[in-house]
């Protein structure tokens, strides 16, 4: 039997299904917006893929899929 930390960790560690989709879906929705970025023949500044980077991370460590910083 696990113990009630064990549990407790688990929960923290392992996103929940929902967290995954909602992860999932801004990704896809930055990956829209970098696409039409490309299509629209002006590229993103150094400072735009900087935040979209970044925005990328933030959101993986929310979720619990990223590296601790």
């Amino acid at each position: 039997m696990p113990r009630p930390m064990d549990l407790l960790n688990a929960r923290v560690t392992m996103p929940s299904l929902e967290a995954q989709t909602r992860l999932q879906a801004e990704l896809r929705e930055l990956a829209a917006q970098a696409r039409y970025r490309e299509e629209d023949a002006k590229p993103m500044t150094l400072a735009q893929h900087d935040n979209v980077r970044r925005g990328i991370a933030y959101r993986q460590r929310l979720a619990g899929l990223g590296e601790a910083s």
